[in-house]
């Protein structure tokens, strides 16, 4: 539940979106910048924060990774 800032290759394979999950940055002016933006902005801070909850939970939660896990065995055997 932290708003965070990653690089464009910090991501890769991660389906966010900058400014909507994240703030991505890929130098270290763009770094603090997003960093001095998110400090300033409370509300923005706090959206990406629950953004980024979200897309944990939806995406890399053990349940989840457990049935995505469940389902490909299964595929696997039927094949």
């Amino acid at each position: 539940g932290v708003p965070l800032v990653s690089t464009s290759v910090g991501i890769e394979g991660i389906p966010a979106k900058h400014r909507q999950d994240l703030m991505i940055a890929d130098t270290s002016r763009q770094f603090a910048d997003a960093i001095c933006h998110l400090l300033d902005d409370d509300k923005l801070r706090s959206e990406l924060s629950l953004a980024a909850k979200r897309l944990v939970e939806h995406h890399f939660d053990n349940t989840v990774l457990t049935d995505r896990l469940i389902q490909f065995y299964k595929q696997l055997i039927k094949s």
